[in-house]
């Protein structure tokens, strides 16, 4: 069993596990240590072998063995008071589709879906609306290409994403980092938001920036199709806030265009999609606040259209608002990720 914290990997092992270190590609000194006095509360509930584990993210792990789980507290270093509880009472839609004891594997897949893995079967699971997706679940020969013919099409013990978590950078655009630090993204979909700075000159709006401490990851001068990144795409903005608030860190591309929102019409003229930006404005303008789910206590998230593109095609639809529509179209984030070409229900998805 595996699991992902930060730019560590944990694996876990009759009792024991080891340490492995993405950046330095290698184990950490002094592993494999014992489960019980390192991960507290684990052992002592019967967990020191737990069958697997997700991270969602939000300062909290999920250890699940048999028929229950236990939420882990990362910055307490502690299991939670309380648990274990129950798979089936608490994660809707997981004992319906039989995956309420014995899963395989699970993952946070990044955009506000997890994956749970069990015999030849997947189920893929809704974090923000805290349930199993419909029509899951589905066999993981039919719907991962390569991992039948490699025999790893049935109970797979762990999945993970290795990305390392290096800056993603438009390699066109002009590097002008904002003078704060952007937040962690929460576990929530991609999404985007264009706004307009209210000023004729992107020179002023830089300036403006600076004196506000106010950064979007973007800013993009239609007449001269000039794109300056103020934040890897893999952070949280400021354009907000000066703070890191749970709007910044929605996982949103905030993108400032130069020119006033009474204009948008013409600034339009010269791209395609000038309808979607104005639903796309109108819809986030004004951000719906909702709670998230009991998984994820205290969090909150900006709640846009039901139906979310990925970070590539919603920043590249973006772009093209403010570019001539002539211009090749390619995907902003070269090749972090590809996406599953067989899978219509992961259409949008983007997977390592």
């Amino acid at each position: 069993m595996s699991l992902l914290v930060g730019t560590k990997v944990f694996l876990f092992r009759d009792g024991r596990y080891a340490r492995y270190d993405r950046l330095t590609n290698a184990t950490d000194d002094g592993y494999p240590r014992s489960v019980a006095g390192n991960w507290a509360g684990l052992a002592e509930v019967g967990f020191e072998q737990p069958d697997s584990a997700l991270n969602l993210e939000a300062g909290k792990l999920f250890f699940f063995k048999s028929d229950s789980y236990v939420r882990y507290d990362v910055a307490a270093d502690g299991a939670d008071a309380g648990y274990p509880l129950r798979i089936a009472d608490q994660w809707p839609g997981l004992g319906a589709a039989g995956f309420g004891s014995d899963v395989n594997a699970a993952i946070n897949w990044g955009n506000g879906k997890a994956y749970f893995f069990k015999g030849d079967s997947y189920l893929r699971y809704d974090i923000v609306g805290n349930r199993a997706d419909d029509g899951y679940p589905l066999r993981i020969a039919d719907r991962w290409p390569g991992l039948d013919a490699a025999g790893f099409a049935f109970g797979p013990r762990a999945v993970i994403d290795l990305f390392d978590g290096r800056d993603l950078w438009l390699p066109t655009a002009e590097r002008m980092p904002g003078t704060k630090n952007g937040p962690n993204y929460i576990a929530l979909p991609w999404r985007g938001v264009l706004h307009t700075t209210e000023g004729p000159t992107i020179d002023g709006a830089l300036q403006t920036f600076r004196a506000t401490n106010f950064w979007p990851t973007l800013t993009i001068e239609p007449n001269t199709f000039r794109i300056v990144q103020h934040y890897s795409l893999n952070k949280g903005a400021r354009a907000l806030s000066d703070h890191a608030t749970a709007e910044n860190a929605a996982r949103c591309v905030q993108i400032e265009i130069v020119g006033f929102a009474a204009q948008t019409p013409e600034l339009g003229a010269r791209a395609t999609g000038v309808h979607r930006r104005r639903r796309i404005r109108d819809r986030s303008t004004r951000p719906d606040t909702t709670h998230l789910g009991p998984h994820l206590p205290g969090l909150q998230r900006r709640q846009l259209s039901p139906r979310e593109p990925d970070v590539g095609r919603r920043l590249e639809t973006l772009l093209r608002m403010v570019r001539p529509p002539a211009r090749p179209r390619g995907d902003p984030l070269g090749s972090r990720r590809h996406r599953h070409r067989n899978d219509p229900d992961l259409t949008g998805d983007t997977c390592s």
